[in-house]
């Protein structure tokens, strides 16, 4: 990898960060290797450029984003929004990219690149599905990343007394997750519930990526004091929601994904069900 106009401590961050993630999550050895990762002041412009409208992967964001090779650029690229820049906050965004890069090759690899993609064909290999845990995974992994670069910053460069990280005022960002199901719920027809929903769904991987840094059984109540349970319940039921997350927090690798596709799909298909009865029994009653 390059990194283009980072300074030596943000490379050397950077570095420190990539320590902190396995193989089995992101084995770098599968990207070129000169794969270019530039810090860039124009990023609207540079995204304009080199990212090809209708061939989005689903993971574009406004802090960084992966470029796979295109009709616009021959070669994998990373761009990252310098400024967006807030203290450790480029680690989360490179990292994040990251993940995503190394997933999407291995999906590619198995299925063919989502160029090629027809509606019927992401559905048959269940992008969808992969598209949420990929979420979920460069999330859990980023927040992993950035709060242990963080902690060596103010604390140094050994490890901590007996080798746990412990960390006070634990926050945990629910506003996207709330404005989603906001918007869901206040829909005034089943189309537009279900355009919403998918949204939803994907700030609920994201939203469980965050907390499974913490915790390792599906207990979001226990973080988040304001977890939204009886409105959740109503509409997608806390039965799969819960089992949803389970499967999420299985799945540490692309290969154990690959074994629990069917039952993602399951699960986001019956919230999906109750989303839509709830919305007709309140728009009847």
């Amino acid at each position: 990898m390059e990194f283009i106009n980072f300074s030596s401590t943000e490379r050397q961050h950077i570095e420190k960060a990539l320590g902190f993630i396995t193989k089995t999550e992101c084995d770098t050895t599968l990207f070129p290797a000169d794969l270019p990762i530039i810090k860039t002041e124009n990023y609207l412009q540079d995204c304009e450029k080199l990212l090809d409208p209708e061939r989005t992967i689903g993971t574009e964001s406004p802090y960084a984003t992966v470029i796979f090779p295109n009709n616009r650029t021959s070669t994998h690229k990373v761009l990252v929004n310098g400024s967006k820049f807030d203290g450790l906050a480029y680690v989360f965004s490179i990292t994040t990219e990251l993940i995503h890069l190394h997933n999407f090759m291995l999906f590619f690899k198995d299925n063919g690149h989502l160029y090629t993609f027809t509606q019927e064909k992401m559905v048959e290999r269940n992008f969808h599905e992969f598209l949420l845990w990929s979420k979920f995974q460069a999330k859990k992994i980023s927040t992993r990343t950035f709060l242990l670069t963080k902690w060596h910053e103010v604390n140094g460069e050994a490890p901590p007394a007996g080798g746990q990280y412990q960390f006070e005022g634990i926050s945990i960002d629910n506003t996207a997750l709330l404005r989603c199901l906001d918007e869901v719920t206040t829909s005034d027809n089943v189309t537009d519930m279900r355009e919403l929903f998918w949204f939803f769904i994907g700030e609920l991987a994201l939203y469980f990526g965050s907390l499974s840094f913490y915790q390792q059984e599906p207990q979001p109540e226990l973080l988040d004091s304001a977890f939204p349970v009886e409105t959740l319940d109503k509409w997608v039921g806390m039965e799969t929601l819960l089992q949803f997350y389970t499967l999420l927090l299985s799945c540490s690798s692309y290969q154990e994904w690959l074994k629990v596709k069917q039952e993602l799909r399951t699960c986001v298909l019956a919230m999906e069900k109750q989303c839509k009865q709830t919305l007709l029994d309140t728009s009847g009653s």
